[in-house]
C-alpha cells in the first residue's frame, strides 16, 4: 500500500513545484511566457494530443463520418418528404373546407331571403 502513495506524493510534489515556477515566472514579469525559450514554446510536447495515432484509425473514423453525414441527409431528405406529403394533404383539407363555407354561407343567404319574403307573406295575411 505504501508503494501506492509514494508515487502519488512524488507526483504530487513535482506538481507543486511546476505551479510555483509557473507563478514565479508570471510574477517576474508582465507575461508567462517572457522567460521561456523560444525552444521551449516552439517545441511539441512528448504528450501532445493525437486523437488518431494510426493511418487505419483516422481512415475508419472518415469512413463513420461519412456514414454518420449520408444517415442524417437521409434523414433529412425522408423528414422533407413527410411534411410536404403533410402539406398536400392539409392544402387539400383546407380547399374542402373553403367549399363548405361557400356552401354555407350560400344557404344562410337563401333562408334570410327566404325568411325575409315569408315574414312579408305573413304582414300582409294579418293585415
Amino acid at each position: 500500500m505504501e508503494t501506492d502513495v509514494q508515487p502519488k506524493e512524488k507526483i504530487l510534489e513535482e506538481i507543486v513545484r511546476e505551479c510555483e515556477e509557473i507563478e514565479r515566472r508570471s510574477n517576474s514579469s508582465g507575461s508567462p511566457v517572457s522567460n521561456w525559450s523560444s525552444d521551449e514554446r516552439d517545441t511539441p510536447s512528448e504528450k501532445s494530443y493525437h486523437p488518431y495515432k494510426t493511418p487505419e484509425k483516422k481512415e475508419r473514423k472518415k469512413a463513420q463520418n461519412r456514414l454518420a453525414a449520408t444517415r442524417y441527409r437521409e434523414k433529412k431528405r425522408r423528414e422533407k418528404e413527410e411534411a410536404m406529403t403533410c402539406i398536400e394533404g392539409l392544402t387539400v383539407t383546407n380547399s374542402k373546407l373553403k367549399d363548405q363555407v361557400s356552401e354555407l354561407e350560400r344557404e344562410i343567404r337563401y333562408f334570410k331571403k327566404f325568411m325575409t319574403e315569408m315574414g312579408m307573406k305573413n304582414a300582409e295575411l294579418r293585415a
